[in-house]
């Protein structure tokens, strides 16, 4: 009798090794192919995020190469006398007191809540200066964002206007030359047969962009804007007012 018990015992315990192993084998099958499907998937995650962060680069290079050849297309477009002017600005723009005096030129027109500011653009030397002159409209609060321009043939010496879209520091909604500025631009041009403008945008207390816009006939009875982008200035040397 006590072997018997000890034959089903021992039947019983082999039974149970063999199913725990067999079992066993089963959740070690299943585990390994969890993994698998679970390195398959970050896998597919890593090769999708690779393919699009790779198209990402290729659609920003894309725009980069389209504002890129934007620009060439303008400059290209441009008389020779209109490249002048505009390499004359780019070239005064990497002079630091050039740019600190636009800062208080913003400055100026920060603080002044009944007009627009904005003057001439004077060459000296192969130079160019910026000449201020109050705006000939009437001064109040409503005329804020409008310069009041001279005509063109009481300024023999300038080459080119500028004025300020700086109404406050924060100005970057209108960076580009509003509608009013490309009228009056088209008007001058189609008068003079020339018109060379600069508008320049505070961006914030310490930052500017500046745009050209301008035609000449010599050239082609259009208007050009062009982008120069944008520059800093030290607003520790801007003086007080």
């Amino acid at each position: 009798m006590r072997e018997e018990e000890d034959t089903d015992t021992d039947y019983i315990k082999l039974y149970y090794k063999i199913d725990k192993s067999f079992l066993m084998q089963k959740i070690s099958g299943f585990m390994i192919f969890k993994r698998i499907l679970g390195l398959a998937f970050l896998l597919s995650i890593f090769n999708y995020s690779g393919e699009y962060k790779e198209e990402q680069t290729k659609e920003l290079n894309y725009s980069n190469k389209l504002i890129e050849n934007n620009y060439l297309n303008k400059v290209n477009n441009l008389s020779n006398k209109q490249n002048y002017i505009v390499n004359l600005m780019s070239e005064s723009l990497k002079d630091s007191s050039f740019r600190n005096k636009i800062g208080n030129i913003i400055k100026e027109d920060v603080y002044d809540k009944y007009a627009e500011h904005g003057g001439i653009v004077i060459l000296s030397n192969n130079k160019i200066n910026l000449k201020t002159l109050e705006s000939t409209l009437k001064r109040d609060t409503s005329n804020n964002n409008l310069y009041g321009q001279r005509d063109k043939k009481l300024l023999p010496e300038n080459i080119a206007e500028f004025h300020l879209h700086s109404a406050s520091y924060n100005e970057e909604k209108y960076s580009i030359p509003g509608p009013d500025d490309l009228t009056i631009s088209y008007f001058t041009n189609d008068l003079y047969g020339e018109s060379h403008e600069f508008v320049i945008t505070s961006l914030r207390k310490g930052k500017f962009n500046i745009d050209y816009y301008g035609g000449d006939k010599t050239k082609n009875k259009e208007i050009t804007t062009i982008d120069m982008g944008n520059y800093n200035y030290d607003t520790t040397s801007t003086k007080n007012l």
